[in-house]
């Protein structure tokens, strides 16, 4: 099989940019409150605040050569002083931070954050605002969206000012990591997805900041050791969060992952990046004396590279910390084969999935992350947004009506691969796990499915956008196969029954199941999941993930593919 599609894709890496792809006209699917004239980052009219009483306790890689989260230029107005009632909700916003996002991303300390230590204030208050951005992302109401959208925008204008010299702060260095975090899954303007210049070099000053490997010596409970300690621990965990992200979000939009002096992608058993195991409980001391107790029998700091050298099994991935073995997932996604080439359908496959190339999905079986890595792994990403979206990519139009054309009958072709099918069983296992399914949703208990899966525990605030690739990795199998379409509760059991009985079949096994291809339910199901919790209007790609789902999962929602079908 090989239908190629001619300036489409370059090169024969794994990843790609879209550009090559599309043009720059700006997708109107978004609501009107989405328009890019005006981006979030740069928000200036404000709306009220929330009452802080509401709040809830494989790859080719390049550089960005510009800030590309900051389109404006000098047309951008300078952001505008939050409100004091916005800003009396930023301590109730940071608790619930501690809650749902530091026990998997533990990079700020937090006896040092509490205790400010002679920080600049406005330093420290710029890391509050990114704290409690991305802790609303967690809360289920519309009006605290809003604020994290309004408390993203000032800390990402007011950030500038301090990133333009050599040295930064550790809150400012913290700031820009948690902003971007928040800008590629949660930005509201097109190109939010895409790394910006200021995390690229935050990323290189981490990685070049070598001494933060030298042990501090122990020298009982002295304040300055603990904080020295602190302040190189905490550029460890900063480069091992840079290293995270910038890897996450290359696979989930299949696009190039950053050249890092320093660091060889290429072979991840030489990766410098620092595990937290070893520091786990210094980490956690709250105090200098509690720390002064433990630093003695402190073990030296593990790197992905050693831990990768190392044999590795199910158990030992479970034991470890949630950010430890993220890091090892990302530097895993990275020995994946390199696929031959984009432009063309792989016929050769193992359906057996026993290969070397599944060990990551042994390895990580119980993560929804790890199993959209593989579903995406298998699947033309970028053909897929464009036939599902009718022409549309990350919030731009594919550049050639023909090019259009070839991109539907080269997902056809895919379709009909077992590289399809294979994608498809890890995209089950990977709804299955983001979206917490078990058998007991499937009982109807008086209760509709939605109604129970009211608050989806998403651990990641890209979650929803595993959720919609694999959803369309599923549409895109059934090629407008039978199936259930609607609003009603029975269609998203329908739905559930099916990811729930896909998730346990082995590549062959789906390949001769006679329901195979009718998972237009499932559509239906992640649609209703990811409406529920798109609040707001400030994220861009979340909402016309949502917007895509509603055209597909509608009675007329095949018409961008019937032409797909001989």
């Amino acid at each position: 099989m090989g239908l190629s599609i001619t300036g489409g894709y370059a090169g024969d890496g794994s990843m790609h940019s879209p550009d090559h792809l599309l043009n720059t006209t700006v997708r109107s699917l978004s609501p009107p409150p989405l328009a890019v004239a005006q981006s979030p980052e740069t928000l200036v009219t404000m709306p009220q605040a929330v009452p802080p009483q509401q709040v809830v306790g494989q790859f080719t890689c390049t550089r960005p050569t510009e800030d590309s989260l900051s389109m404006l230029g000098a047309q951008t107005p300078v952001a505008a002083s939050l409100d004091a009632e916005l800003r009396s909700a930023i301590p109730a916003y940071v608790d619930v931070f501690w809650d749902k996002v530091d026990p998997f991303y533990p990079v700020t300390h937090k006896s040092i954050f509490e205790r400010h230590f002679g920080a600049a204030p406005d330093h420290l208050d710029l890391l509050s605002c990114s704290m409690a951005a991305l802790a609303t992302q967690f809360l289920e109401d519309k009006d605290h969206r809003v604020s994290g959208g309004r408390l993203h925008a000032y800390v990402w204008e007011s950030t500038k000012m301090f990133t333009q010299s050599e040295e930064w702060s550790l809150p400012i260095m913290h700031a820009v990591l948690l902003s971007e975090y928040y800008a590629r899954f949660r930005g509201r303007q097109k190109e939010s997805h895409r790394p910006s210049a200021r995390f690229a070099k935050l990323y290189q000053m981490v990685i070049d900041h070598q001494n933060a490997f030298t042990p501090i010596p122990a020298r009982g409970d002295s304040l300055s050791s603990w904080k020295q300690w602190v302040d190189r621990e905490s550029r460890r965990r900063l480069l091992a969060g840079c290293f995270m992200l910038d890897v996450h979000s290359s696979v989930y939009y299949e696009q190039h992952p950053m050249a890092m002096h320093g660091l060889d992608y290429s072979s991840p058993f030489t990766l410098p990046i620092p595990l937290s195991a070893s520091s786990r409980k210094l980490w956690g001391a709250p105090d200098d004396h509690a720390w002064g107790q433990l630093v003695g029998g402190c073990p030296p700091v593990e790197t992905v590279g050693t831990a990768l050298s190392k044999p590795l099994a199910p158990e030992t991935i479970a034991s470890m910390p949630p950010f430890d073995a993220s890091i090892l997932l990302a530097a895993s996604v990275l020995s994946l084969p390199r696929r031959r080439s984009l432009a063309t359908v792989d016929a050769t496959v193992a359906m057996a999935m026993d290969g070397p190339e599944f060990r990551l999905a042994t390895l990580f079986s119980q993560s929804g992350i790890a199993n959209t890595y593989m579903a995406l792994h298998y699947t033309p990403l970028h053909v897929l947004l464009s036939v599902s979206g009718e022409s549309w990519v990350f919030n731009r139009k594919v550049g050639r009506a023909t090019l259009f054309s070839e991109h539907r009958k080269y997902l056809d072709e895919w379709c009909r691969s077992d590289q399809a099918v294979v994608a498809v069983v890890f995209a089950a296992r990977a709804l299955k796990g983001l979206l917490g399914l078990s058998p007991g949703l499937a009982a109807d208990g008086g209760v509709s499915l939605v109604e129970q899966m009211r608050g989806v525990p998403w651990r990641d605030i890209s979650d929803y956008w595993g959720v919609y690739v694999c959803a369309l990795i599923c549409w895109a199998y059934g090629q407008g196969g039978a199936g259930e379409h609607g609003q009603d509760d029975a269609s998203r059991r329908t739905g559930l029954g099916w990811i729930l009985s896909a998730s346990e079949m082995e590549p062959g096994q789906l390949a001769a199941w006679a329901p195979s291809r009718n998972t237009l339910a499932v559509v239906c199901l992640a649609r209703d999941v990811l409406a529920r919790d798109c609040m707001g209007g400030r994220n861009i790609l979340f909402a016309d993930s949502v917007g895509v789902l509603k055209k597909l999962g509608g009675r007329d929602g095949w018409r961008g593919v019937a032409t797909m079908a001989p």
